[in-house]
């Protein structure tokens, strides 16, 4: 059994390596179109395209996060990352248009070792069974991370090197209780190349949102 004190600088280590922003990303100009035209991230129930699959991922949401099925949008789905733009090409996963946004919704997020939408299986779903527990973003504990790999967090000193070392897809999945609006947006960076509609650079211009990738 680890000592209180052994606990505590093993949560305030974790704490320290997953102060990095929460992002979204986007594959298409149009999903940003989509966001800026409805002030808010749509949400998955929004996107899925029929009410079986809707119903499922209920199922597995109430499971994950004790929501309940009246609670109809669901969280919003992101990642952990850097700041800085990833260099590797490879590390842009979900698409070549990020959204930053702000600190402000770390306190309503929650984490996750795993992808959640890619670890379901939603009929008789366990999220213990499946290494799937959310924990609250801003209290992390030792125990989000597997307690074989607990001697080596405290060797780990980026987000890259956590993510390496506990998570199999790659990234951390964040998901962000309440919903995300456009207000929620600390900036958006797109990658060199990605040719955004005229209408919405210009939105996002006239806010001082538009950054581009540095790739």
């Amino acid at each position: 059994m680890r000592s209180p004190e052994n606990s505590e600088r093993l949560r305030q280590h974790l704490t320290n390596l997953t102060k990095q922003a929460v992002t979204l990303r986007y594959d298409q100009p149009n999903d940003l179109r989509k966001i800026l035209q409805s002030g808010h991230i749509l949400s998955l129930h929004e996107m899925l395209g029929n009410d079986e699959e809707r119903a499922m991922r209920r199922l597995a949401e109430v499971a994950l996060f004790g929501m309940s099925h009246e609670n109809t949008l669901g969280p919003i789905y992101g990642m952990l990352a850097d700041r800085a733009f990833p260099a590797a090409i490879g590390e842009f996963g979900y698409g070549a248009i990020r959204i930053v946004l702000q600190n402000t919704v770390r306190a309503r997020s929650t984490l996750t070792r795993r992808d959640s939408l890619n670890t379901l299986s939603l009929l008789n779903f366990d999220p213990i069974a499946s290494e799937l527990i959310a924990f609250p973003l801003e209290s992390l504990e030792a125990e989000f991370v597997p307690r074989g790999e607990l001697n080596t967090l405290l060797e780990t000193t980026t987000i890259t090197a956590l993510t390496e070392l506990i998570s199999p897809n790659g990234y951390l999945e964040v998901q962000i209780h309440g919903g995300v609006s456009v207000d929620d947006i600390e900036y958006v960076e797109v990658r060199r190349g990605i040719i955004l509609e005229e209408e919405t650079e210009q939105w996002l211009r006239k806010r001082n949102l538009l950054r581009s990738a540095p790739i």
